[in-house]
């Protein structure tokens, strides 16, 4: 009998008290996720996401009749293909499938469980995002839009685009990670133990002091600088990343693409996500610009420099030939020089002249503008 037709064993009834994991263990399922904290291999948004994928899992065993305890070793293919198929049922997207597939894995594989034919499950293969890249000048105007907005909220996108900052790492930030003596901002990735020291430039510099010095004093009374959040709302609490995305970043693209096309798609609606802006730009830009990748690798917090070179992307002939890859050749006429010796082999002559004619010369075939003739210098009895 399987786990999900309700095998039970002696002494493993369900509590009486409600707990996150009513079929699982608790302490097996933390033991694992443990093992990922201790050694930083993962992040602390991506631990939490493989914790609800378990709670998920969970969840599903007990509506689908499973009792008592069920041990990791008792799972098997066919209760992980059930479960796909629950999750597509209740709606669930093809990124969070595979996410929560892969963390089902990786906790059967550290449970030693070999039942499961992990060969024969399909799991979603993940998603190509089509990274769109701002321009210069529409990132100038997001920014500028913000400030035009709110002088609070030109600081967050502008340290958020010169920092390459993801949300949840801006509206992390306290305020001792600001030193505007050596003009610097303290960057705590939460994908990399160690945080990182950004330069930043004059002019934001200047912002954030001001800020520091006029804004925080009447929004609310500082005690420990390394306690408090740099960036909060109007009632002094911390900025959520949704309403951050929802109420500074949007509202500042839908202002700026009134002086900077391109910025909004058909509907109306902004076209550059808030990743693509501070992020995926950013990158692309300093890249163009000759930064060394390496470099940005680190202002971005990538622990892999195989993320980073993504934007090792040239997407047009514009940009191509941006870079110098078209090159004028000054290709000679040689005809004159080699003379009789081009008469049995086929050339390709370029003949400069003021109306830049090309002429093909290929067996009995002349070539100009575009009309075919046939050369009356030659018979067909000739080579």
């Amino acid at each position: 009998m399987s786990v999900l037709e309700g095998e039970t064993e002696a002494g493993n009834e369900l509590p009486e008290k409600p707990r996150k994991y009513r079929v699982l263990s608790k302490q097996v399922v933390n033991r694992w996720l443990g093992l990922y904290e201790a050694k930083g291999v993962k992040g602390i948004n991506t631990v939490k996401t493989y914790a609800r994928a378990i709670r998920l899992f969970d969840r599903f065993l007990e509506e689908n009749g499973a009792t008592g305890e069920v041990k990791p070793s008792d799972i098997e293919t066919e209760h992980v293909t059930a479960f796909y198929f629950w999750m597509k049922r209740k709606g669930y997207s093809l990124k969070t499938m595979r996410i929560y597939l892969v963390a089902l894995k990786s906790f059967l594989t550290f449970m030693h469980n070999n039942k499961v034919q992990w060969k024969v499950i399909q799991i979603p293969p993940a998603e190509s995002y089509d990274y769109r890249i701002m321009t210069r000048e529409q990132v100038e105007a997001v920014i500028g839009a913000a400030y035009a907005l709110n002088d609070t909220y030109g600081v967050m996108l502008h340290l958020a685009y010169e920092g390459a900052f993801r949300e949840s790492e801006l509206v992390n930030l306290r305020i001792c990670d600001v030193n505007t003596k050596n003009c610097t901002v303290l960057k705590r990735s939460l994908k990399r133990e160690k945080p990182v020291e950004i330069p930043v430039s004059d002019r934001l510099c200047r912002a954030l002091k001001w800020y520091l010095h006029a804004v925080i004093p009447v929004l609310r009374n500082v005690g420990d600088p390394c306690k408090e959040y740099l960036f909060v709302t109007k009632t002094g609490k911390k900025w959520d990343r949704s309403n951050f995305i929802r109420l500074v970043y949007y509202p500042s693209v839908v202002l700026a693409s009134k002086v900077a096309p391109g910025l909004l798609d058909r509907n109306g609606k902004p076209r550059f996500r808030y990743h693509d802006f501070a992020r995926h730009t950013r990158a692309t830009l300093l890249l163009k610009k000759g930064t060394d990748i390496y470099t940005v690798k680190k202002l971005l917090g990538h622990k892999s420099i195989q993320t980073t070179t993504i934007y090792l992307h040239l997407t047009s002939a514009d940009e191509l030939k941006e870079r110098g890859v078209v090159e004028d050749l000054e290709i000679p006429d040689l005809s004159t020089r080699l003379g009789e010796n081009l008469e049995h082999h086929e050339r390709l002559m370029l003949v400069g002249s003021e109306e830049e004619n090309v002429v093909l010369s290929r067996k009995h075939l002349r070539i100009i503008h575009g009309r075919v003739t046939v050369n009356p210098s030659r018979s067909k009895g000739q080579p």
